[in-house]
């Protein structure tokens, strides 16, 4: 590029970008990275680590069945994720 093209150049400054000034902050909440159904009426899902780098944690998974923490059936949280997911397809066509 020659130096005549370089001049030319216009840049918006960032005073002309438009932000929307008047909405509010969003708090913060932690990213979900694994997909959980809605839990029944009066219940939570958590993932709990059992493993970590290839090792067993069985002191993190008996300390949260401590806490009260139940496990969930595998079949059972799957055939609802799989529900789930048909009833979104239904509304989404």
């Amino acid at each position: 590029m020659d130096l005549d093209a370089i001049e030319n150049v216009t840049r918006k400054s960032r005073e002309d970008e438009q932000h929307d000034k008047t909405a509010r902050r969003k708090p913060w909440q932690p990213a979900r990275m694994l997909e959980t159904p809605p839990p029944p009426e009066g219940y939570s899902y958590r993932w709990i680590r059992a493993e970590y780098v290839g090792v067993e944690d069985r002191n993190n998974v008996s300390s949260r069945m401590r806490e009260g923490w139940e496990f969930v059936n595998k079949t059972k949280f799957l055939i609802s994720l799989y529900q789930q997911s048909n009833m979104a397809d239904m509304q989404a066509s």
